[in-house]
């Protein structure tokens, strides 16, 4: 018995190429002989030899075709494999192709043994029930590829004897791609804390936990479950688990991914009211101030200053003109100090940012108008005072 092997495109792959190689599926192409009654051959290329003779094999894609030319003598045939099987993973995670050019793993090399006695895995044609859901190269090394569904997929992967044409089947369970790394942030409106083992949340607020993987794949492998009920709820939509916040207490939350149980996490939550403050939310008491006070109040102080700057040199010129001026400023200085933070590691721009910024920048401008307004009125009194005490005597 004996094969033909068929090279798409010419040439071969080596090993390390085989990771990109380009699957092509077998059951297109057809086989011939020219002497049936001298060897035969099936649909995988094995070639069967009937009697001693001469006879031209030949394969075809449909466009292209190649022959090969081979004499059957007499001899001893091989003998029959007596207890043929593959050994390997029958588990494999679909996409791991794509991970794989990345860490290098997720390789399953699958082994045909006779009983005990491994068999070289070059002398089997591989194939496998599904090619889109799982590949299998002619060494015998699996992958998955891609899943129609979230539940787990089966294919079963045949090798087949070039010696003997025997089969040995295998059926492998395709799981969703396992994730190697998971963080994961709580959002209240707009605003993201990582990976803290302990939260403080408010009664009634918007509150979301989103986990995030090292890989795009898995999109709704998150479960949640929560320790009181009455205290926090919990959805889930793809990534994001939501939180009902429904009264004051504590409770834990746990969450993970449903197919790696490394990546599970048991985080604790205090709820209160809105407006409390205590030990356990002074960081969002801080955040508070610190946008109120290092933001607005210093672009108020700022703007001031800056006001007064305008006023001076353009005191000639319409209100309107200076004051615009002065307002255009201070909305750039705000813009362009929130571009700058994306290029500082660990810092971000926010449009809220540049509002309550600006809100700082119009408070200064209005602070500035009225008090020049008051110091005009001041001397214009004075002024008034004055002239009456001339004119009286």
């Amino acid at each position: 018995v004996g094969t033909i092997k068929f090279d798409i495109d010419g040439g071969c792959l080596t090993h390390d190429e085989l990771i990109n190689f380009r699957y092509y599926d077998i059951r297109k192409l057809t086989y011939h002989s020219s002497d049936e009654t001298v060897a035969t051959v099936d649909n995988n290329g094995v070639i069967y030899p009937a009697n001693t003779g001469s006879s031209t094999i030949s394969v075809s894609n449909g466009r292209i075709t190649e022959s090969l030319c081979i004499n059957v003598t007499s001899g001893t045939p091989t003998p029959d494999y007596i207890d043929l099987k593959i050994s390997g993973s029958d588990v494999c995670y679909a996409n791991d192709m794509l991970l794989d050019q990345n860490t290098k793993k997720n390789h399953y090399s699958l082994q045909v043994k006779d009983g005990e006695t491994l068999l070289d895995s070059k002398d089997f044609i591989w194939s496998s029930s599904n090619e889109l859901l799982v590949k299998v190269d002619r060494y015998g090394v699996m992958r998955g590829f891609r899943k129609s569904s979230l539940e787990d997929e089966k294919a079963i992967i045949t090798a087949t004897s070039k010696l003997t044409g025997q089969t040995a089947t295998l059926e492998v369970t395709v799981k969703n791609q396992l994730p190697t790394k998971m963080d994961y942030y709580l959002d209240v409106d707009g605003k993201r804390t990582w990976n803290k083992d302990e939260y403080t949340v408010f009664v009634g607020t918007k509150t979301t936990v989103n986990v995030v993987y090292d890989t795009k794949l898995n999109v709704n492998d998150v479960f949640a479950e929560t320790s009181d009920e009455t205290i926090i709820s919990t959805s889930i939509e793809g990534r994001v688990i939501s939180l009902n916040i429904v009264k004051e207490g504590t409770c834990y939350i746990r969450f993970g991914s449903r197919n790696n149980t490394d990546f599970v996490k048991n985080v604790k939550f205090i709820s209160i009211k809105a407006g409390s403050i205590d030990n356990t939310n002074i960081d969002d008491v801080g955040y508070s101030l610190r946008k109120s006070i290092g933001h607005a109040f210093v672009f108020m102080v700022t703007q001031i200053f800056t006001f007064i700057t305008f006023y001076m040199f353009f005191y000639e010129r319409k209100f309107y003109e200076y004051l615009s001026m002065s307002l255009g400023e201070g909305l750039f200085i705000a813009m362009l100090s929130e571009l700058i933070q994306y290029f500082v590691p660990s810092r971000s721009g926010a449009w809220l940012d540049i509002l309550i910024d600006f809100t700082g920048v119009v408070i200064g401008a209005g602070l500035a108008f009225a008090s020049i307004i008051i110091i005009k009125m001041i001397k214009r009194k004075k002024n008034s005072k004055l002239e009456n005490n001339e004119h009286e005597e």
